[in-house]
Parts: C-alpha cells; structure tokens; sequence
C-alpha cells in the first residue's frame, strides 16, 4: 500500500470518527433540551396549579366577605332587619312624608336573594344628601339602584324616589354571626357628609340662584330697668323662610327668640347688637346687620290729678217764679247732676260745685238774676244758662 493510500485511509477513517462523534453530540444535545423542556413545562403547570389554587383560594375568602355583608339568609329576618333600618335612616336624614315600601325578591334561589324597596318622601337637598350618604356610607351589601328627584310643593323642598336592592346570602362557615345593618366604613366614601353637602347644594337644577335676604339696622331707645322687645325684620326677594340668630351682645341676657330680641339693661350707655338672617334657599345665603339701643334714664311719673266734676256746669235756670203768696220773685235751678231743684230769692247764699256767693236780685221782667260771687264780682245770669256760664258785669 502506497503512502497516498496510507492517507487517504486516515483521513477517511478520521471523517468517520467525526461524524460518529458529531451525531452522539447532537443525540446528546437533543435528550438534554427535551429534558429541559419537559421540566419548563412541569413548572409552568406547577405554577398554574398553585394560581388556581390560590385563586379559589381568594374567592372563597371573598364570597365569605360577601356572606358576612350580606342579609340573614333568613328572608323573614333580613326583610324585617333592612326594612327597620332603611325607614330609620330615611327619618333621621329629615325627610318628610316618608314612605317605605318592600317590593319583593328577586335572584338565584341557591345561591343568593335581592331584597328590593322603594323610598319615597320630601326634602331639601342636604337631607336628600344626607340620606344618600347614609346608605352608601355603610359595608352591607345593598345599593341604590335608582334615584329621581323633582321639584316640590313648596320653596326649597324636592320630591326625592329611590330604589334600593339588597343582597342575602347563605350564612357563614361555622354559623358566625354576620356584620351589624349599616356598619359605618369611613373609608368607603372620599369625602364626609358636610364637604358633600356644601359641594352639592350649590346646584340648584330647578330653580334660579338664591338671592341673600336683606335687614337694615337701626336704633331704638329703652328707659333703664325696662325691658327692649325689638321685633326683626329682614326681607327676602324669593320670599324664602327667614332664621334669625343673635352674633354679639352686650351681654349674656340678651336673647333672641322667633324673631324678637329681648333684653333688660342694667347700666346706661350706648350698645349694639350684631344679627344675622339666613334663608332656607338653596344654598342658604345670609346678611348681617347692627342694631343700636341707647339707655335712657327712666322717666319719673307725674301723677295727674283728676279734676273734680263741677256740678255749677249742670246747673241750670229754669224759672222765674213770684206770686200772691210770695210776692217775692225767686229763681228755679235744675241741677241735673244731682236731680235736684233749688229756689232763691235775693238774699239767699249759692253753693253749688265751685261757684259759691249770694242772690243779689231777681228781675222776673227781664228774666235775668244778679249774683254776686264770694270775691265780690258780680255776675248775670238768664233763663237757660248754666251756673258756670255767669257773664261778669260791672255794678
């Protein structure tokens, strides 16, 4: 054998050695990525498996949250227990001409129940958001699931309607008692009552913008020792409900009740009260006003004296009188005061009321008498006259 041949046999024999080798390598290879892939595919399944678990695993804890919000699955019970609450939540938020009404059930007969009500009645708008909160405020397991509201009767009143439906559920592993109706969770809601109330009630969808109520302040004068009763009075151009409250005072006996301001000073001096008027608009606006009140000394009284009744104003002539049996001529007076009928002739003392003196003549001719009173005046007086009247004359 030639030396070329001797190579070509090496370098045969080597390339089959390479190819013997090269396709154990790739065998080899190929076992080891299949193994690979095997355990890949192991692991992902592994890793489903512990997903799902822990998934079922997560539903039963939160059916049994459900379950622990949810009604008794006692219909009975749950009906009577929400029905309870709900007209308790309706009348605490203010709301009036309330009517509560249980509309039935509806849902799965197994595996839960939907315990449906109405609520109706009327309000303003922070106790229709006062109810509203209320219900969505708590952790049982309800929901409104409709809300109308409408303008009502009267000024600042709506119509409110809502529908509210109730989840009841079977009952806790190991009979544990459920959660309390209307549990408070302060974080189920963003915001408090007041912060939605205030945000709220600016929208008026019904009506036009509230206009503030206006009061004038003024002053008034009250004697010291007596009591000031100062009647406020404001005006509202949308005729709206007026609340007066009492600011500043001088003191803590001033009080103002319905409108009125009562107060008794004790010292004198000059003071001023602050008053704010609201109205029950929507929003509710205000104005504030000063009212002044000057004390006085109080004013002394003055006894009047009664004057005495004159019965000389009442008494009047009416005769002359003078005859055969008595030649001398005499006057007639009718007091009329006294019924009483009084004769004289000159000569004769008069006292009647305040007139007091003498008959000086009797002039039956001219139907006239002379009197003369007690500080010496002389006075006429005729037929018809009164005392009182007695014209003066000169002797």
């Amino acid at each position: 054998m030639s030396d070329r041949e001797k190579l070509l046999g090496i370098v045969v024999g080597a390339l089959l050695l390479f190819f013997a080798a090269f396709g154990i390598f790739r065998s080899v290879r190929s076992g080891f990525s299949t193994r690979n892939a095997n355990i890949t595919s192991l692991d992902s399944q592994i890793e489903k498996t512990k997903q799902t678990k822990l998934q079922a695993l997560q539903d039963a804890n939160l059916v049994q949250q459900y379950k622990y919000r949810s009604l008794d699955f006692d219909l009975d019970k749950a009906n009577r227990e929400f029905d309870e609450w709900l007209k308790r939540q309706v009348q605490e938020a203010g709301i009036e001409h309330e009517l509560v009404r249980y509309n039935g059930i509806r849902g799965k007969k197994n595996e839960y129940k939907e315990l449906t009500y109405t609520a109706n009645g009327e309000g303003d708008i922070k106790q229709i958001t006062d109810l509203v909160f209320r219900i969505l405020a708590t952790d049982t397991l309800h929901r409104i699931e409709q809300l109308a509201i409408r303008p009502g009767p009267k000024s600042g009143k709506l119509k409110v309607e809502m529908t509210i439906a109730a989840l009841s559920m079977g009952n806790l592993d190991g009979q544990q008692p459920k959660a309390e109706i209307g549990a408070i969770v302060e974080s189920k809601l963003p915001k408090t009552l007041e912060e939605y109330q205030d945000i709220i009630s600016t929208r008026n969808l019904f009506a036009p913008g509230n206009n503030s109520p206006k009061m004038d302040g003024g002053s008034r004068t009250v004697e010291l020792g007596k009591r000031l009763d100062w009647k406020m009075t404001a005006k509202d151009p949308d005729d709206h409900g007026l609340e007066y409250t009492l600011l500043e005072s001088p003191d803590d006996s001033a009080k103002l009740k319905r409108g009125r301001l009562d107060w008794k000073p004790e010292e004198l001096g000059e003071y001023e009260f602050k008053v704010e008027v609201r109205d029950d608009g929507v929003p509710a606006k205000t104005d504030v006003a000063t009212l002044t009140v000057k004390v006085v000394p109080e004013k002394k009284k003055v006894d009047k004296k009664v004057e005495e009744f004159d019965d000389a104003t009442q008494a009047f002539i009416t005769a002359f009188l003078q005859g055969p049996r008595n030649p001398d001529p005499r006057i007639v007076f009718n007091v009329r005061s006294k019924d009483e009928r009084l004769r004289y002739v000159a000569g004769d003392k008069i006292d009647i009321g305040k007139w007091q003196g003498i008959v000086k003549a009797v002039d039956p001719v001219r139907a006239v008498a002379l009197l003369e009173s007690e500080d010496g005046k002389a006075y006429e007086l005729g037929i018809g006259e009164a005392l009182s009247e007695a014209r003066p004359v000169e002797l």
